[in-house]
């Protein structure tokens, strides 16, 4: 066995600027692209190779961060990752879109693809809430189980050492997952075969880069979909007019809260409730004429926590945050 020497690696414009770590992690405190030098001393006679423009530093992205696809490819500052050495990525597809608006989603085909239980990410761009409060992750989810022991999961992770650990808010998998019933065959989801998931994020307050990530954990057993990641600040709104508005009062709730809309476009509007699991806890279904709408929330019948309230209409998205507390 031929036996190494001793390594050094050199970070110019990083801290620290070397390194004998195997396994080293460096900061570069400014945006840039970056050489990297290996130097290997073995028995007084060294060797050094040098990478140019081997790392790039760039500056994290601010929020709310909105991506719906549309433009049928990643944005480049998304990075496709293996956490156990796989080789699969998520793609791009237009085989469906969330609720049935628009073309394009991302997905992960388990349906043809084996990946053995390897974790597969989508890397989004990093975030830097060094001045932000941010408050929840969206992201709308489609999956039909194909049954037994092909089960996949998908995983939502956020790191904010650059990738070195990882920090899980949200796992479901086989029905936990499943927004259609199980089947054997390619699924393709209908605009009413999805649901919108969420993760919170108000702990991360303050963090110059923070990266989440969407994992695949494939068992050969169906697509997994994803579209309408957004990522919003407190109080956010996601919607598609301008002019609509959502307030809850009280909030912190005790008894009861009214909810109050403004905006709407004519049609059905769907109310619906979900707890910090994701889980709908309650929904409702009421018409919009065009004006404001005012409904009831029954919070006595909740347990102290977070919950998000989502007001879906035809042409627009309203999310609010509500406490419950007694």
């Amino acid at each position: 066995m031929q036996r190494l020497g001793n390594l050094c690696l050199s970070f110019p414009g990083a801290t620290p600027a070397t390194s004998t770590a195997k396994y080293p992690t460096v900061v570069y405190n400014a945006t840039g692209t970056y050489d990297v030098t290996l130097v290997v001393t073995d028995s007084g006679v060294s060797d050094t190779v040098t990478k140019q423009a081997y790392i790039s530093s760039t500056v994290g992205g601010i929020i709310p961060l909105v991506e719906d696809f549309e433009a049928a490819s990643f944005p480049d500052s998304w990075t496709c990752a293996h956490s156990t050495g796989g080789s699969s990525c998520w793609g791009i597809t237009d085989d469906a879109s969330a609720q049935g608006q628009g073309t394009y989603c991302m997905h992960f085909n388990n349906f043809d693809n084996d990946v053995q239980g390897e974790r597969d990410e989508q890397w989004l761009g990093k975030l830097d809430l060094s001045n932000v409060v941010p408050d929840m992750c969206y992201f709308d989810v489609a999956y039909a189980p194909y049954g037994g022991q092909y089960s996949d999961t998908l995983a939502v992770l956020v790191s904010t050492d650059c990738g070195s650990t990882w920090t899980e808010l949200y796992v479901q998998g086989g029905t936990a997952l499943s927004t259609a019933p199980g089947q054997s065959t390619y699924f393709i989801p209908t605009a009413s075969q999805w649901r919108t998931d969420f993760v919170d994020l108000s702990s991360y307050a303050g963090e110059p880069e923070l990266i989440i990530a969407f994992q695949n954990r494939g068992h050969f057993g169906n697509v997994i979909y994803v579209d309408n990641i957004n990522v919003e600040g407190p109080n956010g709104i996601d919607d598609l007019v301008s002019s609509a508005t959502l307030n809850v009062f009280p909030n912190p709730a005790t008894e009861l809260s009214t909810l109050v809309a403004s905006g709407l476009p004519v049609g059905r509007v769907t109310l619906r409730v979900l707890n910090a699991q994701g889980q709908v806890v309650y929904s409702d279904q009421v018409r919009s004429t065009g004006g404001g709408l005012s409904l009831a929330l029954p919070t006595a019948t909740l347990s102290n926590g977070t919950y998000v309230l989502q007001l879906t209409a035809v042409s627009a998205r309203l999310t609010r945050k509500v406490v419950v507390m007694r």
